[in-house]
């Protein structure tokens, strides 16, 4: 099991999901994940992480999307990726 902290890597500042920008780029989503750059763009190519092109040299994954393939979504339909969430405690 690994504690969130430790993968939050670059974005340990953070306290809480609330903190998070609404998107990331590829290279702050690798350090979040503790990965290389091209891993991160191996896993957006191959479907596992969801992305979005922005413009014809940048792409982002929304928070939401992270929180999914970190296993933390919320399946409260109620509830928002905002609410509650601090992030040392959680685990994967």
């Amino acid at each position: 099991m690994i504690r969130l902290p430790l993968v939050l890597g670059m974005l340990s500042r953070y306290q809480s999901w609330a903190q998070v920008p609404l998107t990331l780029t590829v290279d702050q989503v690798a350090g979040v994940l503790g990965i290389s750059r091209s891993s991160a763009y191996r896993l957006i190519q191959r479907g596992r992480i969801n992305a979005v092109r922005i413009s014809q040299r940048k792409i982002v994954v929304s928070k939401d999307e992270l929180r999914r393939f970190l296993g933390l979504a919320s399946t409260d339909a109620t509830s928002t990726s905002d609410e509650g969430g601090e992030l040392d405690g959680a685990e994967y």
